[in-house]
């Protein structure tokens, strides 16, 4: 019984010798599509990562070149001022009519509506100063808002009669002698004058 091979035995391979797992077809051909789909994604994103490194770069050198060019200012035109109004000669049309010329010219200068208003009382002498002295002495809120400020320095030194006082100049205005572009001047400044305010 010696000579006869036993079949329980095993047989033992020489080292050399591969074995090879059986796979099913099935499987294989699903682990292939899956590392073609992966490769697929890598390609994709090193693409991207490739795209985001090349837009970093063109930031950063933009970054770069802004920081040594010299900061552009904007500078705001200057506009004269006009001359000072004592609350008794005349009207502050032409006073209030500049600064609101200037206040759109320097919106940074002149940003707060404080600021509009110590720049009009600066500009006010006389009976308008003291007037509007006192309301800064009384804490008045027209000291806070311009256009508040304005309607008051309107009601306490313009006279209502004004206005019908313009309509009359104009139903009386004649041209006489004058040159027309003279008289239309004076039509359009009076007509101007007696525009119902907004």
């Amino acid at each position: 019984m010696s000579g006869a091979p036993n079949p329980c035995r095993r047989q033992s391979l020489p080292a050399s010798a591969t074995v090879s797992p059986v796979i099913d077809p099935a499987e294989f051909e699903r682990l292939k599509a899956e590392v073609i789909y992966l490769r697929g994604v890598v390609d994709r994103l090193s693409t991207k990562v490739e795209s985001l490194t090349g837009t970093v770069l063109q930031i950063s050198t933009s970054a770069t070149a802004l920081q040594r060019q010299p900061t552009l200012v904007s500078v705001e035109p200057r506009i004269g001022l006009p001359d000072k109004w004592n609350g008794v000669d005349g009207r502050p049309d032409g006073l209030l009519a500049t600064l609101d010329m200037l206040f759109e010219c320097q919106p940074t200068k002149y940003a707060t509506a404080r600021a509009k208003v110590a720049m009009l009382t600066s500009l006010l002498s006389g009976q308008a100063q003291e007037w509007a002295a006192a309301l800064f002495n009384n804490k008045s809120g027209a000291c806070n808002d311009y256009a508040l400020f304005v309607e008051e320095l309107k009601k306490t030194f313009v006279p209502p009669s004004s206005e019908v006082e313009v309509e009359s100049q104009l139903l009386h205005l004649r041209q006489g002698n004058r040159p027309v572009c003279h008289f239309a001047s004076q039509f359009r400044t009076l007509a101007a004058n007696g525009a119902p305010s907004d």
